[in-house]
């Protein structure tokens, strides 16, 4: 694995950081620098792209991001502050390190891998080449997509049906043996081309092995044993097409986090429920919970169509003789609306003019119109004049509509129309 780019650096899939995962730190040579415009940002921070000899830092690849680290020039004078390192990339086989400041050809550097970072990487990297494996082994369910959440977040593989539960308790359960069977992982560079021509240069196969039961061409930092991936954690199988379904899941460190933030938002459940905090004791509260919220909504209900046909018949009198009826109520909904609607169908052709309106100020408003059809559409052609966004439909005798919100003398327009 000698092979090198065009100005001396070592190629993606050999570098150091590919070679031993567990390496830290790196004295490199610059063997180019390179001054940029920060496209990705959409500012105009400086900064440089550098490529060394070898590189202890990782570039994004392999649906695995970029490690994080620091650069520090060594020189005769002493070595210089620590410089930040965010981004990483690979262009073609090259390495590519952004630096927020210039660094001299030949100048020798130590970097620094952020260790934590790292670690979590691997432990989700390898934890996904076991999981997939294990799908595939136990169940024959081939992984076709994967990613790694960012920050702590759960990763995913995308598989081409949906996983049912038993079959995640069975796949949970297998990689957590493995995990403790220790078995061995292991990265070759077998010596095969990529092309006829043997050209190393362009490219270096790289496969990782987990024991006898996976072997995966693969760029990304792994483990050495799979005792290190700790545990994996399975939290759901959800649809994302008719075609594909995603398997979220998390390993190692990122793993316990989830379980302890489950197991805290258990306990906090359990205690505004007052049962246990545990699984069963606390869907059977949440479903009683569930049906006594059902029931209390139907009652409300019910109420809301007796107050609809209250309002109505207090109402009637002064519709009776021509007069106009507001009724106002901010905070009633649709099953208000409808139950004056379903009242007004049993009343005789009264001669006045009912307009009822829910919704609060500065929120979405609904609005209905019963009674002589000269004076319903009279009003709805003045209203429309004052307040353009109000929209609706309907002819003769009746008219309903909604308007995105309205304001306090929006509200006062409306109520002196009738």
């Amino acid at each position: 694995m000698t092979a090198m780019t065009e100005r001396g650096g070592c190629i993606v899939g050999g570098l150091a950081c590919q070679r031993d995962s567990y390496l830290r730190e790196l004295s490199a040579r610059v063997v180019a620098c390179d001054e940029v415009s920060d496209q990705a940002s959409g500012d105009s921070e400086r900064l440089w792209q550098v490529e060394f000899n070898d590189s202890v830092l990782f570039p994004e690849g392999g649906g695995q991001p970029s490690d994080y680290g620091t650069l520090v020039v060594n020189s005769a004078n002493g070595t210089s502050p620590d410089i930040p390192v965010k981004r990483i990339e690979r262009h073609g086989l090259r390495c590519i390190i952004y630096s927020p400041q210039p660094l001299e050809v030949g100048d020798t550097v130590q970097q620094k891998v952020d260790s934590e970072r790292r670690w979590d990487h691997m432990q989700q990297h390898t934890g996904q080449h076991l999981l997939s494996a294990v799908a595939r082994n136990l169940y024959k369910i081939d992984t076709v997509g994967w990613g790694m959440g960012p920050d702590g977040a759960l990763n995913y593989i995308d598989v081409p049906r949906k996983v049912s539960a038993e079959e995640i308790k069975g796949i949970q359960d297998a990689c957590n043996e493995i995990c403790q069977q220790n078995i061995t992982v292991i990265t070759n560079y077998p010596e095969v081309p990529l092309n006829e021509d043997a050209d190393n240069t362009k490219g270096i196969i790289r496969v990782v092995s987990i024991g006898e039961m996976d072997t995966n061409p693969c760029c990304g930092t792994h483990l050495s044993q799979t005792a290190h991936i700790s545990t994996i954690l399975i939290q759901s199988c959800q649809a994302v097409n008719a075609s594909r379904h995603r398997l979220y899941f998390a390993a190692g460190n990122r793993a316990m986090v989830h379980a302890n933030a489950a197991m805290q938002a258990l306990a906090s459940l359990g205690k505004q429920l007052s049962c246990a905090a545990v699984g069963d004791d606390i869907l059977a509260a949440t479903d009683k919970l569930r049906q006594s919220a059902s029931e209390a909504k139907k009652r409300e209900k019910k109420l809301v169509l007796h107050i609809a046909k209250l309002e109505v018949l207090q109402a009637l009198s002064r519709l009776n003789e021509g007069n106009g009826v507001w009724l106002y109520q901010p905070d009633a909904g649709p099953d208000l609306l409808n139950g004056i609607k379903a009242e007004m169908k049993t009343a005789s052709n009264f001669p006045g003019l009912l307009v009822a309106l829910v919704g609060g100020i500065n929120e979405p408003c609904s609005l209905s119109c019963f009674g002589n059809e000269e004076k319903v559409q009279g009003y709805i052609a003045e209203a429309q004049k004052k307040i353009a966004e109000l929209k609706g439909f309907g002819k003769g005798r009746a008219w309903q509509g909604k308007v995105a919100k309205l304001s306090k003398s929006d509200l006062e327009a409306l109520e002196a129309l009738v």
